[in-house]
């Protein structure tokens, strides 16, 4: 089914599954894939990743941060590797996770933060690096680090950290404790991990927000400046969140902004200097928001990029200090910021670079957003064409389906189809004036036309979250739920668990069976 165009970034891509009364807590542990454009460390070493899956790194190499088999520094993005969905650069190490869902890592492991052993690398004893990528784990969907931390999100929704230095004094690793050589398990059911200065934020599916670490300014917002060692919970209706350095940005799922933590240079944006200890409202209509160490950015519903905080060398796009949200683009998708550095997406594919440490060949430092490269991936998710065959009510037929982080997705019109005339039959109708999918239950369907044809295509495709809400009998539905060539593709186990039909899968004949005699 074809929707109304509308510009959603990353972020609000990263809240897709967030829960209600019709559905299970299960139904929200997979996370998919998703595809995060560009990363940067914010002292120079940053990575990109092009409409081909390919991984570009360029700048900073002291530790082999790049990838590339080199030790020096480059103003030219090199090739580190292929079929890459997610990647996170850090000043010490960085993070890919490819579509088969294996996560790697390169640079230094002197903390652990590779959460490999050193044998057979490059350093015997000593500090140990790793100049080209190796395998840390299966199952990944998501990466993040800081310093000499790593975080990822696993397929199954629980959050995993590794390294840290345990005469640092930070508690980042979500435990309680300040360093661990080998992967831990934080918290399960996560959609989101963000890592700042000396702190830490999970978002979870439900839309809860978690924050650890330092509170020196208030950043986790609970109200104190009292140290956390293990995650806080400190709101919820939560969209999407990012972690500055000393500051700390929410998006609410009705679209505001709220910010704490230290203000200084107008970081919160809120027209004053002063810190909060709480959360304190500042914009509305959001979709996604990126932070530094004393500016912050955040992405509109319109496209529009806003920014705020230090701008004395072009830290926030603009000079001088800015304490209030000023408009600096427009089109942008996606953003992302580390101390100084800052790089947005357009919807074009357009890389724009300012502030300091952008490393791009004649571009190091500029205080206005400037084109630096072309081909950029825009957010969104890998979908792969499936080859599962259906039988409904034992009649076999062949849908148009795609593999979605290892779930399949179907059209909904497709099983609106399939299923009319039975027991579980529903209508699907649209409201343009609120951009909502409305099905109705004991309703017969009714054809639009171009139900279960076949496209034919046999490549990945770029998969973005559908926008639209959807309804059943009046009660919202936080299905997951994607647009692919312009059609709504679901989850097909999220519609037959609140519709309570029956769906099974036959591994030797690939086939997804629906019986809508039985219940789910």
């Amino acid at each position: 089914m074809k929707t109304k165009t509308k510009i959603k970034a990353l972020s609000v891509i990263l809240s897709v599954a967030t829960a209600v009364t019709l559905m299970s807590a299960a139904a929200y542990a997979s996370v998919p894939a998703r595809i995060i454009p560009v990363s940067t460390s914010g002292d120079g070493q940053n990575l990109a990743i092009t409409q081909d899956g390919v991984l570009w790194g360029w700048g900073s190499n002291k530790l082999y941060q790049p990838g590339n088999g080199t030790s020096g520094d480059a103003a030219a993005p090199s090739k580190i590797m292929e079929h890459v969905i997610s990647a996170a650069a850090g000043p010490m190490h960085s993070l890919a996770v490819t579509s088969d869902g294996s996560l790697w890592g390169w640079g230094s492991n002197k903390y652990g933060q590779l959460g490999i052993s050193r044998d057979g690398r490059i350093a015997e004893s000593g500090p140990f690096y790793s100049d080209t990528p190796v395998k840390i784990m299966d199952g990944a969907a998501l990466a993040e680090v800081n310093g000499a931390y790593s975080y990822v999100i696993k397929k199954d929704g629980t959050l995993w950290a590794f390294g840290g230095d345990e005469n640092s004094g930070e508690y980042l690793i979500g435990d309680g404790t300040a360093a661990q050589p080998e992967p831990v398990m934080v918290l399960d059911n996560v959609a989101l991990v963000s890592a700042g200065g000396s702190n830490v934020l999970a978002l979870k599916t439900d839309g809860s927000l978690f924050i650890w670490g330092d509170n020196a300014s208030g950043e986790i917002g609970d109200g104190t400046a009292i140290i956390r060692p293990k995650p806080v919970k400190v709101m919820g209706g939560v969209a999407a969140a990012a972690m500055g350095t000393f500051h700390t940005l929410a998006v609410k799922k009705d679209g505001t902004l709220w910010v704490w933590g230290s203000n200084y240079g107008g970081a919160l944006g809120d027209g004053t200097d002063k810190d909060s200890t709480v959360p304190v409202k500042i914009m509305d209509d959001v979709a996604s928001v990126a932070a530094g160490t004393c500016h912050s950015l955040a992405v509109k519903k319109d496209g529009s990029l806003w920014s705020w905080g230090q701008g004395v060398t072009g830290y926030a796009g603009n000079k001088g200090y800015n304490l209030t949200p000023e408009k600096i683009l427009e089109d942008a998708v996606y953003v992302c910021a580390k101390q100084s550095t800052n790089f947005a997406v357009k919807t074009d594919g357009s890389l724009w670079a300012w502030g300091d440490s952008v490393n791009l060949g004649n571009i190091y430092s500029t205080p206005f957003p400037r084109e630096a490269l072309s081909g950029i991936q825009t957010p969104g998710a890998v979908a792969l064409p499936s080859s599962a065959k259906a039988s409904v009510n034992g009649k076999a037929i062949l849908l148009e389906a795609y593999s979605i982080s290892d779930y399949n997705y179907f059209k909904l019109r497709d099983i609106a189809s399939v299923l009319n005339g039975t027991e579980k039959q529903f209508e699907v109708s649209w409201d343009s004036e609120t951009n909502a999918i409305n099905l109705t239950t004991n309703k017969p369907y009714t054809s639009v036309g171009g139900e279960l044809k076949l496209s034919g295509k046999n490549d990945a495709q770029k998969a973005t979250v559908a926008v639209s809400d959807i309804y059943l009998d009046g009660v919202e539905l936080h299905i997951s739920a994607y647009n692919i060539g312009g059609s709504n593709y679901i989850k097909l186990r999220d519609l037959a668990e609140v519709l309570n039909f029956s769906v099974t899968w036959e591994e030797n004949t690939s086939t997804v069976w629906i019986d809508t005699s039985k219940t789910y």
